[in-house]
C-alpha cells in the first residue's frame, strides 16, 4: 500500500507529469514520422508538407482556443523567415525519411544539436569549453559514421538530412532569442500557416513548370496523412505542455528516447537491417549530445528553474527540439 501511495503521489507531481508527457510526445513524433515511410505511393514533397501542416492545424487551433491565446503578432517578418527556413528543413527531413533507413534518418536529425553549438558560438558569442568542442567533434564523427558506414548509401537522402540539420540549427539558434518576445503557441501557429502557403505556391509553380505538383490520394493514404499531421500537432502540444511543468535541463535528454522507437520501427515494421556501425554512430551522437546538455546545465547554474518554451524530428526535427537546444547548447514542430 505504501508503494502504491508513493507512486500515486509521484504521478500527481508536475515534474513527473512533464517527464511522462515529454516521453509521450517523442513517441508520437517518431510514430507519425514512421507512418510517412509506410506510404507506398510517391507524393511530391511539397504536397507531403502541405498535408502535414494542414492536419496539424486541428490540434493547434484547439490548443489556441482552449487557452484563449490571441493570434495577433507584431513580428510577422520574423515568422516569415522562420517559416521559410523551417519549410526547407522539413522538406529535406521528410525526403531523408523516405529515402534512408528510418533509424538512420532519425539519428542524423540529432546533428542539429551540434550545429546549434557552433552557430551560437559565432552569432550569440556563447563560449564553449575545450571539452565541449571535443564533444562536438565526437558527435559529428558519429553523424559521419551513420551517414556513410559502408560507402553504399543514398547520397540524396544523406544530403537532404544534412541540409535539414543545418536549417533546423539556424531556426533553433534564432528561437533562443525570439522566444523571449513571442509566445511559443503563436510561433507554432504561424509556422504552420506560412509553411502551408509556401507549399501551395510551390505546388502551383511545379504544375506550371511541367512537374507534378499534386497527386490524388486514395482514402487509405489520406487517413495516413491525417494521422501524420494530427499526430505531429499532438506531439508538439505534448512538448509545449511538458515545458510548463518540468525544467528544460531535465527534459532535454529525453529527446533521445525517439532513437529507441525509430530503431524498433526500422527492425519490426520496415525489416531494415541495422549495421554495427549505425549502433556505434548512435552511441557517439547520444553520448556527445548528453555531454553538451550537462555543460549547458552547468553554465546555467543547474538551478532547475523552468525556462521559457519556444520540431524531426523531428523530430528535424519539427519545433520539436527548440527548447531542448536552449538547454543543450534544439519543432519545428
Amino acid at each position: 500500500m505504501t508503494f502504491l501511495k508513493n507512486f500515486s503521489e509521484s504521478m500527481r507531481r508536475p515534474h513527473t507529469q512533464g517527464i511522462l508527457i515529454m516521453l509521450l510526445g517523442m513517441f508520437v513524433f517518431t510514430t507519425v514520422n514512421a507512418s510517412l515511410k509506410s506510404i507506398k505511393q510517391e507524393y511530391p514533397i511539397f504536397q507531403v508538407l502541405f498535408l502535414r501542416n494542414l492536419f496539424a492545424m486541428i490540434p493547434f487551433v484547439y490548443f489556441l482556443i482552449t487557452r484563449r491565446i490571441p493570434i495577433k503578432t507584431h513580428y510577422f517578418p520574423t515568422h516569415l523567415w522562420r517559416g521559410i527556413c523551417g519549410s526547407i528543413s522539413h522538406c529535406c527531413l521528410f525526403t531523408s525519411i523516405i529515402l534512408l533507413p528510418f533509424a538512420d534518418a532519425n539519428v542524423l536529425s540529432f546533428g542539429a544539436t551540434f550545429i546549434v553549438c557552433i552557430l551560437s558560438f559565432f552569432f550569440l558569442k556563447e563560449k564553449l569549453p575545450f571539452s565541449g568542442w571535443i564533444a562536438l567533434v565526437t558527435g559529428f564523427a558519429g553523424v559521419a559514421i551513420i551517414a556513410n558506414p559502408s560507402g553504399h548509401v543514398n547520397t540524396i537522402g544523406v544530403t537532404c538530412a544534412l541540409i535539414s540539420v543545418f536549417f533546423e540549427g539556424l531556426v533553433m539558434v534564432h528561437n533562443r532569442v525570439f522566444s523571449a518576445r513571442e509566445r511559443p503557441e503563436r510561433m507554432t501557429f504561424y509556422y504552420a500557416i506560412i509553411s502551408m502557403t509556401l507549399m501551395t505556391v510551390a505546388m502551383i509553380v511545379s504544375s506550371f513548370s511541367g512537374h507534378i505538383g499534386w497527386v490524388s490520394l486514395p482514402l487509405n493514404d489520406l487517413i495516413i496523412f491525417a494521422i501524420f499531421g494530427i499526430g505531429g500537432g499532438i506531439g508538439q502540444t505534448c512538448v509545449t505542455i511538458a515545458y510548463t511543468k518540468t525544467p528544460a535541463n531535465t527534459l532535454a535528454p529525453l529527446i533521445y528516447s525517439s532513437i529507441l522507437w525509430s530503431t524498433l520501427y526500422s527492425v519490426l515494421l520496415f525489416n531494415e537491417t541495422i549495421a554495427l556501425s549505425i549502433y556505434v554512430g548512435t552511441i557517439l551522437v547520444i553520448g556527445s549530445g548528453l555531454f553538451v546538455v550537462m555543460i549547458s546545465e552547468k553554465k546555467g547554474g543547474g538551478d532547475g528553474k523552468r525556462q521559457s518554451q519556444p520540431q524531426h524530428v523531428s523530430p528535424p526535427t519539427d519545433d520539436i527540439l527548440d527548447e531542448s537546444s536552449r538547454s543543450s547548447a534544439r519543432s519545428n514542430f
